[in-house]
């Protein structure tokens, strides 16, 4: 069976038919809450990929993330959720290290993907949105703040009014304009 060491002799599962299709992260205040089989594998490795890289062992890490893009890759095809996701996961491991170039390219490509799976919009494309904002905050603000506001328009289709997930992309938004003195209190 293919599959991806975590630790411990554990291993990133192939999906099941009807797991293939499902394809949705939760959030839960800031923390994602993935619901499918997939996901809960891919939140694992990104557990353990931030710890092997607590220990200096970032290389391992690295491969760790190439691996599960390489599975989603070959289980669900490129243009899959699923595929973006695990784009999106390696992208947030380099935008915590500061390789911001490598992870907007692949905030880019999870987002092309997210675009056409879910035209209407979907928490996970905003999210994208949101990352992408927060590496443009420091190139192009301009930018940053479109992307801050599309995300922010598609949580106001998905979210009920009052949502806390309206906090961190209102927080951003609020820095960047500030940080672009187009900000009064």
């Amino acid at each position: 069976m293919k599959g991806v060491s975590l630790a411990d002799g554990q291993a990133l599962k192939a999906p099941d038919d009807h797991v293939a299709d499902e394809c949705s992260v939760h959030f839960i205040g800031e923390y994602a809450m993935p619901t499918d089989t997939f996901s809960q594998n891919l939140h694992q490795i990104h557990l353990r990929s931030r710890e092997l890289s607590s220990q200096g062992r970032v290389g391992e890490a690295e491969a760790l993330y190439y691996q599960a893009i390489r599975f989603a890759a070959e289980s669900y095809g490129f243009q899959h959720p699923n595929y973006a996701i695990a784009l999106w996961y390696l992208g947030t491991y380099y935008q915590g290290m500061r390789r911001d170039e490598e992870a907007k390219a692949l905030f880019l490509e999870n987002l092309n993907i997210m675009r056409v799976a879910y035209p209407l919009g979907h928490m996970d494309t905003s999210t994208t949105l949101e990352c992408l904002g927060n590496i443009y905050r420091s190139l192009d603000r301009s930018i940053a703040i479109n992307y801050y506001l599309e995300s922010l328009a598609m949580r106001r289709r998905l979210l009920p009014t009052g949502n806390v997930g309206f906090v961190g992309i209102l927080n951003a938004l609020a820095l960047t304009y500030y940080l672009m003195d187009r900000y009064n209190l």
